[in-house]
């Protein structure tokens, strides 16, 4: 009995762990004009993702394109909308894609994952505009007190919103693939600096 007990009580000391968002000195783009053809931004999203695992084989993205024959019914939704033929979407597959700067757990920069949609669209003269959807953004909040069926500790996923943060990378990514010249310096809060 003494051991229920101790064991609710310790439950109860447990806790849904708490989310610090510190602000941005301003939101930071999420769509951005290219000085290049459609064909070659798709090309430099593929080259951000092969720099991607190469450097981080365990937290690297895969990118969907319509062509691909396995599809979520979300994605081949998307991109079957009119325009999405030149789309990519991003999935990070429950693995953070970064320390995120403005959601913070204990005082640390939380792990952030979310999947992206990226709206690829042809301008005039060679230009190219993308614009990055977030979907499903959450932060690793801890894990649970008790091992799951696997006999391990599972990660506590909550839901947060989109910071513009992880977007800009994206596209900054993509940027200096392309050597896009004067795209402006990401935003994040003070305190943390980059």
């Amino acid at each position: 009995m003494r051991l229920l007990v101790a064991m609710a009580v310790l439950l109860a000391a447990c806790g849904v762990p708490t989310i610090e968002q510190r602000a941005l000195p301003q939101p930071n783009p999420t769509s951005y004009d290219f000085a290049a053809p459609v064909e070659r931004v798709q090309q430099a999203i593929d080259e951000l993702y092969q720099r991607q695992f190469s450097e981080r084989p365990l937290n690297a993205f895969s990118v969907a394109k319509p062509s691909d024959e396995l599809l979520t019914d979300e994605q081949r939704e998307r991109f079957s909308a009119p325009g999405g033929g030149d789309d990519r979407y991003l999935w990070y597959m429950h693995s953070p894609m970064s320390l995120s700067p403005v959601y913070l757990v204990g005082g640390e920069p939380a792990p952030y994952i979310a999947d992206f949609y990226l709206e690829i669209e042809a301008l005039e003269d060679q230009r190219t505009r993308v614009i990055v959807d977030v979907l499903y953004a959450q932060v690793i909040a801890g894990k649970t007190l008790l091992p799951r069926h696997e006999l391990s500790r599972a990660n506590i996923y909550l839901p947060v919103s989109p910071t513009t943060v992880e977007e800009y990378r994206l596209l900054l990514g993509i940027g200096e693939i392309l050597g896009q010249a004067n795209m402006p310096a990401l935003q994040i809060p003070s305190s943390l600096g980059e």
